[in-house]
């Protein structure tokens, strides 16, 4: 049947009759539940107190899935707050958060925008 977060999907429209809808977003248990897979680790090891590199790893991309992902109920908000990424994961406050969104960027090199976020 496939994911239903993965492709997009029809839609009645009362002007435009049937329409391709955006994909819906992926929860948050989604996402960490596709970084286990993709990490080899399981979902309580991410959301657990290990400092083993390789769950660390996963662990910091977990982090920046989520920052980057929007909200499934409140489509207006682009990202996961900090404090909400640090409650999934299982980090002491949000600035474990946004350290490990930090370091998940520097590691892979990727470019930040001009507002650092």
């Amino acid at each position: 049947m496939g994911n239903p977060h993965a492709e997009p999907r029809q839609v009645l429209s009362l002007w435009r009759g049937t329409i391709n809808a955006p994909p819906l977003p992926r929860t948050a248990n989604e996402i960490i539940e596709d970084i286990c897979l993709e990490h080899a680790c399981t979902v309580d090891e991410i959301r657990g107190k290990s400092r083993v590199r390789r769950i660390a790893h996963a662990r910091q991309h977990a982090a920046w899935e989520l920052h980057l992902q929007m909200h499934p109920r409140r489509l207006d908000e682009s990202r996961w707050s900090y404090p909400k990424i640090a409650e999934l994961l299982g980090y002491g406050d949000h600035t474990s958060a946004y350290c490990a969104v930090r370091d998940y960027k520097r590691r892979n090199q990727i470019a930040t925008n001009p507002k650092g976020n």
